[in-house]
C-alpha cells in the first residue's frame, strides 16, 4: 500500500488496481458485510470504495494530518479513522495511531503518542475511559470478541491487557527486547523476530500474526498453540487479514506481493503480484 494505490484480489483473480489517493495509503478496512472498502492516506483522506466494482463511493475530507487508520463497525454503520491531527474525538493531545470499535458496536477504543488509551461511547462520542499505564506511545488497540477485555501494544515493549468496563488493567505482558508491533490477548512464542500484525478470525477461532521473520503463523485462539506456520514471504510481512468466512488468509509483505492461504491446511493458493 503505497504511491496511492490499493489493490483488491480475489482467489486466482485479480480483480481492482483503486487509483484515487495522491499519496501513500496507510491503512485498509473491509466493512463487515464485505460490501465496501475504506482507505486512509497521507493525503489526511479518506476514501470508501464498491468492494465489488472498485468505483470509489466517498472521499471523506476533513483530518488535516495523515489518516493512518480505519476501522468499520461490527454492524458496518459506522466508519471511524485516526489521524495525527487528533481530531474530532477530542482529548488525546498526540497523534492517535490506531481505532478499533469493539464487537458489539458500543464503544471505540483510541490509542495516541500520548501513551494513553482512551474509550468512547461510539454513539455519542463521549469518552467514558482513559486507561493510562504505557510508558511511550500506544501504537495498537484491539478488543476481544466478547467485548470484555481491550489489549493495547506500546513502543513501551510492552503488550497490556484492559478490563474494558471498569478500565482495570488486568496483565501486563513483558519479556520483549524491542517494540511491539502487534496487539494479542495471550502470550503466543514462536516467531523469531517482530510481530508486525495479527488479526482474528471472524468466526473467532483463530489468530492470525505476520512477523519481520518472513512468516505467517495461525494460531488456536482460546488455547494459544501455534496450528500452522505459513513460510513462502521473503521479505517481512507487514499485515494479515482473514476473509469474512474465515476460510481464507491473506498477507501483505515487504517482498511486494500478497498471498492468499487457506486457514485451514495452511495451503499457499495464490500470490498476487503487482506492486512496485
Amino acid at each position: 500500500m503505497s504511491q496511492g494505490v490499493v489493490l483488491i484480489a480475489k482467489l486466482k483473480v485479480f480483480m481492482q488496481t483503486l487509483e484515487g489517493h495522491s499519496w501513500e495509503v496507510r491503512s485498509v478496512a473491509f466493512s463487515p458485510d464485505s460490501t465496501r472498502l475504506a482507505s486512509g492516506s497521507r493525503d489526511t483522506t479518506v476514501k470508501i470504495w464498491d468492494a465489488n466494482s472498485g468505483a470509489c463511493l466517498q472521499t471523506l475530507e476533513g483530518h488535516s494530518s495523515e489518516v493512518r487508520s480505519v476501522a468499520f463497525s461490527p454492524n458496518s454503520t459506522q466508519l471511524a479513522s485516526g489521524s495525527g491531527d487528533k481530531t474530532t474525538l477530542k482529548g488525546h493531545s498526540w497523534d492517535v495511531w490506531s481505532v478499533a470499535f469493539s464487537p458489539d458496536s458500543t464503544w471505540l477504543a483510541s490509542g495516541s503518542r500520548d501513551k494513553t488509551v482512551k474509550i468512547w461511547d461510539a454513539n455519542s462520542g463521549a469518552c467514558l475511559q482513559t486507561l493510562e499505564g504505557h510508558s511511550s506511545e500506544v501504537r495498537s488497540v484491539a478488543f476481544s470478541p466478547d467485548s470484555t477485555r481491550l489489549a493495547s501494544r506500546s513502543r513501551d515493549k510492552t503488550v497490556k491487557i484492559w478490563d474494558a468496563n471498569s478500565g482495570a488493567c488486568l496483565q501486563t505482558l513483558e519479556g520483549y527486547s524491542r517494540e511491539v508491533y502487534g496487539a494479542c490477548l495471550q502470550t503466543l512464542e514462536g516467531h523469531s523476530w517482530d510481530v508486525s500484525s495479527v488479526a482474528f478470525s471472524p468466526n473467532s477461532t483463530q489468530l492470525a500474526s505476520g512477523s519481520r521473520d518472513t512468516t505467517v503463523k495461525i494460531w488456536d485462539a482460546n488455547s494459544g498453540a501455534c496450528l500452522q506456520t505459513l513460510e513462502g514471504h521473503s521479505w517481512d510481512v507487514w499485515s494479515v487479514a482473514f476473509s469474512p468466512d474465515s476460510t481464507w488468509l491473506a498477507s501483505g509483505s515487504r517482498d511486494k506481493t500478497v498471498k492468499i492461504w487457506d486457514a485451514n491446511s495452511g495451503a499457499c493458493l495464490q500470490t498476487l503480484e503487482g506492486h512496485s
